[in-house]
């Protein structure tokens, strides 16, 4: 049963935790006083409509949650017709899609049995052009298993030139370095060519110098054999002084050998180290040209 029907049952038994059938300490002071109506509600539970009053407030609480729900049963069924129109003219468009796709399901039965007659004999038409092209993919893989053999043939020949040109990149760097040790020694080479340059030009100075001295001393010699000559009666006097020249003479003049040898030896060594300038920038030129060379190889 419910806790409704319970409570119901009890109502007229005067039976309940606010019944006056059983009167509490303080009850009595509360009915005296009037206190929240007591009073009133004990003659109405004597009378037995108490519960009258509560099936009346329980029904003005339907009554009130009725109303609601018809309010929201208006606006429901507002909303409903609003959406009415909308359903109907789409259930007006399904029908029309079901119609015209039951005529599209017609048609394309009809296009299908139009299609098969030529699918049959585009069929034949294919297999035979099916035919030729196997004949054609046979002769393909035939010249495609030619041209692989070929492929590895030029791999290996690839490979081979692949090591040649290592070997001759190798022999490239060895030859550049021999090339920076002869740069070198050609800078050492100009260096010693310009201190011997500087040593010829001051022997050629000492020459020149020599030469201008050798010059007033053969002048002074011919003025004192003139003198000589003119002075034979002065011949003790002079020929000590002749004897002295003479001896100055011929220091002068080994002096003269020596710086002409020198000079000799000098224009030699020079010669000599400008032949071997020609000879390195011929070795050089002919170093270049190689380098050339083998830079169009490498390049081919």
């Amino acid at each position: 049963c419910r806790l409704k029907d319970i409570r119901t049952l009890l109502m007229d038994t005067g039976i309940g935790s606010n019944s006056y059938a059983i009167i509490a300490l303080g009850m009595v002071d509360d009915i005296l006083a009037d206190k929240d109506q007591a009073r009133r509600k004990m003659f109405e539970q004597a009378a037995g409509i108490s519960k009258y009053k509560i099936r009346k407030r329980e029904t003005i609480n339907k009554l009130k949650v009725t109303s609601a729900d018809l309010d929201r049963v208006q606006d429901l069924l507002f909303e409903i017709e609003g959406n009415m129109k909308s359903l109907e003219k789409q259930a007006r468009r399904t029908k029309r899609y079901f119609e015209l796709k039951d005529e599209y399901k017609q048609l394309s039965i009809k296009n299908a049995l139009c299609s098969v007659k030529s699918y049959k004999d585009n069929n034949k038409d294919l297999s035979d052009k099916i035919g030729e092209s196997q004949d054609n993919y046979r002769k393909l893989e035939t010249e495609i298993r030619t041209l692989e053999a070929d492929l590895q043939k030029n791999k290996k020949d690839q490979l081979d030139k692949e090591s040649m040109l290592s070997s001759q990149q190798k022999e490239l760097n060895e030859f550049m370095n021999g090339i920076r040790d002869k740069e070198n020694r050609k800078s050492i080479v100009e260096q010693q060519i310009e201190f011997k340059s500087q040593n010829v030009s001051r022997l050629d100075q000492s020459t020149s110098e020599n030469q201008k001295n050798l010059g007033a001393l053969t002048d002074k010699l011919k003025r004192l054999s003139e003198r000589l000559v003119e002075e034979k009666t002065k011949s003790e006097a002079l020929n000590k002084e002749a004897l002295k020249y003479e001896g100055e003479l011929t220091i002068l003049r080994t002096n003269y050998n020596q710086s002409k040898d020198l000079l000799d030896e000098q224009t030699r060594k020079r010669q000599e180290l400008q032949d071997k300038v020609f000879e390195l920038e011929k070795n050089l030129a002919i170093t270049e040209s190689g380098i050339e060379a083998h830079q169009d190889e490498m390049k081919r």
